[in-house]
């Protein structure tokens, strides 16, 4: 169905202008591109998403003296405990992740 039309299209073109074969091709050609074109285009922020980044600062804090420090970690794994030096009672404590800060 598709050719048919497109041949019907040229025909007329032809008809209308009596051209060289080469500009009945030229005319088939650009139908056809024409009909791979997108009909609308919307530039709009919807197309134009941000990526989520891969990495999450977090605010680690201590669970004996409440010291405070950040670490990156990936954005998809669960929230942060790690044992780590604390500076307010020189010993290893555990930290907890206290909330996250911004994205990296």
């Amino acid at each position: 169905m598709e050719n048919t039309e497109i041949i019907f299209q040229t025909f007329i073109v032809f008809l209308q202008s009596r051209p060289s074969l080469e500009s009945v091709l030229d005319a088939q050609r650009s139908i056809e591109l024409r009909k791979q074109l997108p009909t609308k285009m919307f530039l709009t922020t919807t197309l134009l998403k941000k990526v989520k980044s891969r990495k999450v600062m977090v605010l680690m804090e201590s669970v004996v003296s409440g010291y405070k420090f950040t670490r990156i970690r990936p954005r998809l794994a669960e929230k942060a405990e790690v044992i780590a030096f604390d500076p307010y009672i020189q010993q290893d404590s555990v930290f907890k992740e206290k909330k996250r800060i911004r994205s990296m």
